[in-house]
């Protein structure tokens, strides 16, 4: 649906959103959904890559906001979205080729783990919830704007939907 909306619209903002979104999906999919139920990597290393890669795609996302709605030529909107999707593909295939190469004994360490998380995993882990919640934050005010100055309603859900990824971060950082 995304792809479509910048194939009608051909906006660079769009077609950022897009790629943010496809990379937040296949970046759940790849590095998140398939490691856990195929058991192929710790939890705890799943947790670390979700924290990565979800503040990636919240900085992309949060970057849509704001950036121009400049119209593109529909050979760069094509180029965009095959050169996204193929980003996103070579970041699972690399995530993956480093799951299968770790050493049997490596796994860190996060909250809820059996043995005391050591207090710099702890803190990073909370530093970047409260990073993502600041960055969605972000998106909430440029997707507001965005939808007044456009009068487009879309962006207004978008505002709404990260309203409350900023709060379930914050709900993290909390507990």
């Amino acid at each position: 649906l995304f792809f479509g909306r910048v194939r009608r619209t051909r906006r660079l903002n769009e077609l950022l959103l897009a790629g943010a979104l496809a990379l937040l999906a296949l970046l759940n999919l790849f590095l998140l959904a398939v490691p856990a139920v195929m058991q192929v990597a710790p939890p705890e290393l799943i947790a670390w890559v979700a924290l990565v890669s979800g503040t990636l795609g919240a900085a992309l996302f949060a970057l849509a906001a704001f950036v121009s709605p400049v119209r593109l030529r529909a050979s760069l909107v094509l180029a965009g979205e095959l050169t996204g999707v193929a980003m996103a593909v070579l970041a699972a295939a690399i995530a993956g080729e480093l799951i299968a190469h770790l050493p049997g004994g490596t796994t860190l360490r996060l909250l809820g783990a059996p043995v005391q998380p050591d207090l710099h995993a702890r803190a990073t882990v909370l530093t970047l919830q409260l990073l993502m919640s600041l960055i969605y934050g972000l998106a909430v005010v440029g997707f507001l704007r965005r939808s007044r100055q456009l009068n487009d309603e879309f962006f207004g859900w978008l505002s709404i939907a990260a309203i409350l990824a900023a709060a379930s971060h914050v709900n993290y950082f909390l507990y």
